[in-house]
C-alpha cells in the first residue's frame, strides 16, 4: 500500500464530492423522469391515433365523399372529412383487418402507457403491415359481410 492509503480506516468525502454526488444523483433522477414522460406521452398519442383510427372506421359511410367517391353532401363519419377519407383508405387497403391494425396500435399505446418498452420496433411495425395484409389476403375469401368499397379483404383480398 502507498504512504497515503490506509486500510479499513474510514475516510469521509470531502464537502465538494458529496455536492457533486447529490447533483448527480438529481441529474439522473430527472433524465429518468423526462424519459418516462415521454415514453408515457407517446403511449397516450398512439391510442389517441387508434381510438380515432377505430371510430373512423366504426363510422364509415360508403357514400361519404372520398378518394373514390365524388358527392356534395357534407360526410356523416364522426371525424369528419379525414375520418371519412382515412376509413375509405384503410377499408380499401386492408378491408376488415384495418379493425386488428387499429386494435394494435391500441395495444402498443396502453403498453406504453403503463411502463412497458418496445424492443425491435421496426420490425414490430414491419410485422403488423405484413400481418394486415395477410389477414386482408384470407379475409377475401370470406363472403361480403359488410359493404365494403373492395369487399371484406380490401385489394388484397379481391387479388388473392
Amino acid at each position: 500500500m502507498g504512504a497515503n492509503r490506509s486500510a479499513g480506516i474510514y475516510q469521509p468525502r470531502s464537502r465538494k464530492g458529496q455536492i457533486a454526488d447529490a447533483l448527480s444523483a438529481v441529474r439522473n433522477w430527472l433524465v429518468d423522469l423526462l424519459a418516462e414522460t415521454l415514453w408515457r406521452s407517446l403511449g397516450i398519442a398512439l391510442l389517441v391515433i387508434a381510438t380515432a383510427i377505430i371510430v373512423s372506421l366504426l363510422t364509415y359511410d360508403p357514400a361519404d365523399p372520398s378518394l373514390n367517391v365524388a358527392t356534395g353532401r357534407e360526410p356523416t363519419n364522426w371525424l369528419g372529412p379525414t375520418g371519412a377519407y382515412s376509413a375509405d383508405l384503410l377499408y380499401q387497403l386492408f378491408g376488415l383487418a384495418s379493425l386488428g391494425f387499429g386494435l394494435t396500435i391500441a395495444a402498443w399505446g396502453w403498453r406504453a402507457t403503463n411502463g412497458g418498452r418496445f424492443s425491435q420496433f421496426a420490425l414490430r411495425t414491419l410485422a403488423l403491415i405484413i400481418g394486415s395484409l395477410l389477414l386482408a389476403t384470407a379475409l377475401g375469401a370470406v363472403p361480403e359481410l359488410f359493404s365494403l368499397p373492395a369487399g371484406s379483404g380490401g385489394i388484397p383480398g379481391r387479388m388473392a
